[in-house]
């Protein structure tokens, strides 16, 4: 996963506080939103794109001038919730499977007392999905 704690350690050393750090990336956003990219439904909503594997890797073509991107609409300040919770570490998580169960531990947890590999909780969740899927299908017959 991608882990927050390293730009908020850089955060508190130039003294930027959480309401600085959000709206500074905010402004970012709405400055790309100003660049025309799209015409969001509301001024108070950027775009944003979906995407696949891993933060920061999008979906894509081997064709770098077909590349797919999904766009969605994140209003502003949902955003600027999350990204107080981000500056808070709330999403500096690891996940574990435990007993069956997937556990999300801080990111600090020591590799060494995991339960589990990445793969075995990436296949427990693709399980779960697919399940999950299955079941919603079969309602819809």
């Amino acid at each position: 996963g991608f882990s927050f704690c390293s730009l908020r350690e850089l955060c508190d050393e130039l003294g930027v506080d959480k309401e600085e750090f959000v709206e500074k990336v905010l402004q970012v956003v709405r400055r790309d939103n100003k660049r025309g990219y799209c015409a969001c439904s509301d001024p108070k909503k950027s775009v944003d794109q979906l995407v696949t594997c891993r933060p920061g890797k999008m979906l894509s073509s081997p064709d770098p001038n077909a590349e797919i991107r999904y766009l969605v609409e994140v209003d502003e300040d949902w955003q600027g919730a999350v990204l107080a919770q981000a500056f808070d570490g709330y999403f500096d998580k690891v996940a574990d499977l435990q007993n069956g169960e997937i556990k999300f531990l801080p990111s600090t947890t020591r590799k060494s007392t995991l339960k589990s590999k990445s793969k075995e909780v990436a296949k427990n969740i693709r399980t779960r999905l697919i399940s999950a899927y299955k079941a919603d299908e079969s309602q819809l017959q």
